[in-house]
């Protein structure tokens, strides 16, 4: 879960084209009587339209940038109907899940359902990863690489079939890894869909993304060679505790910035209790210092997790004083002090913690 994405969504400012306008007429069917519909702007996800169904149709009409990448949404559907609009007639029917225009616009359509069931199938494995026991999960994972190739293939497919036109553009924000490197490809070179709008405001906002994570490592790598901050806050009995009552005593210690709700912290969870058991008797502690907002569910997690280490917590989530004091900008993120106080190491993840601390205490 990344805070970051609040400040990159409060710089984004969407680009807009500059193709000139066409004229689009849309007619919905195959939706009750009632139903919302909404055509809406793929770059800014905003609706440009807004409508009710009434005796079984709905027609949108006005104009709109030339091939901008709009879609059809319903309120009452799980359909989204992507198109460019290239001034010929759409129609969306939601009850059969097909779209009719001109020649890109079915295709497209006909891309966006075969995309659909690749990653219903891919998404069906995942789901059923989920509920096995962890016995049968060790087995199964292992088919994980070529369930996602299959995807993938899928996906190249639409890609590469598609290199004259601007279809790949719908699909950009979807990139399974192993397309990933073919795309980039696609985007750098004078391919037609490199050079629409849509194409140039995801590139955009991947760079200013990269410039934003640089930024954050660099600041947060600041604090290393640095004495810790110390801070109060309270322990899973609501006394209140100083980070000095267990750093600079002597310890190596880990300050652990993680939440209950964060995945990516439980996927890190078995690398720590690993560093803890083989370490702790040669003179290493953990402080977990969370972000969770509510009691219980840090309390669970605690104990649900088996975490046996120190544990402390004003439950502020993002609004936590730890924030502010140590720069974290996401979780699972640590700062491994000495046993002076001087932060020696920052975001120390899988085996690389583990690696440190062999080589300091072995």
């Amino acid at each position: 879960m990344k805070r970051l994405y609040i400040l990159l969504l409060a710089l984004l400012v969407c680009v807009s084209c500059d193709n000139g306008t066409v004229k689009y007429s849309i007619k919905v069917s195959g939706l009750e009587d009632g139903a919302g519909v909404f055509l809406l702007d793929q770059i800014t996800s905003e609706p440009i339209k807004s409508g009710v169904v009434e005796n079984g149709a709905l027609t949108f009409k006005g104009q709109a940038e030339k091939d901008a990448y709009l879609a059809i949404v319903s309120d009452g559907s799980d359909w989204l109907f992507p198109f460019f609009n290239d001034g010929k007639p759409i129609e969306a029917n939601f009850e059969l899940g097909t779209l009719d225009g001109s020649s890109l616009n079915t295709r497209l359509n006909d891309c966006s359902r075969k995309n659909k069931e690749a990653y219903d199938q891919y998404n069906l494995f995942i789901s059923e990863l989920e509920t096995l026991p962890e016995e049968e999960l060790i087995v199964r994972i292992e088919e994980y690489p070529d369930v996602l190739q299959k995807y993938s293939d899928v996906y190249l497919e639409i890609i590469e079939d598609n290199k004259d036109n601007i279809i790949p553009v719908a699909f950009l924000t979807q990139v399974p890894p192993p397309a990933k490197d073919r795309v980039d490809e696609l985007l750098a070179s004078d391919a037609p869909a490199a050079s629409h709008p849509y194409a140039k405001e995801l590139q955009r906002q991947k760079e200013l993304y990269e410039l934003l994570m640089k930024a954050q490592t660099d600041s947060k790598q600041e604090f290393v060679g640095q004495k810790f901050v110390d801070l109060e806050e309270n322990d899973p009995m609501g006394v209140s505790r100083k980070l000095s009552d267990y750093v600079g005593r002597g310890k190596w210690v880990l300050v652990d910035f993680w939440a209950s709700w964060c995945g990516p912290c439980k996927t890190e969870l078995p690398y720590l209790v690993s560093a803890y058991k083989d370490f702790h008797s040669k003179g290493f502690d953990i402080v977990g210092l969370s972000l969770d907002k509510e009691l219980e569910p840090w309390l669970d997690a605690i104990e649900d997790w088996e975490m046996p280490w120190i544990h402390l917590s004003d439950l502020k989530e993002w609004e936590s004083k730890v924030v502010e004091v140590y720069s974290v900008y996401s979780i699972p993120d640590n700062l491994l002090i000495d046993p002076e106080g001087t932060i020696v190491a920052r975001g120390l993840r899988g085996n690389a913690l583990e690696d440190k601390l062999a080589e300091i205490f072995n």
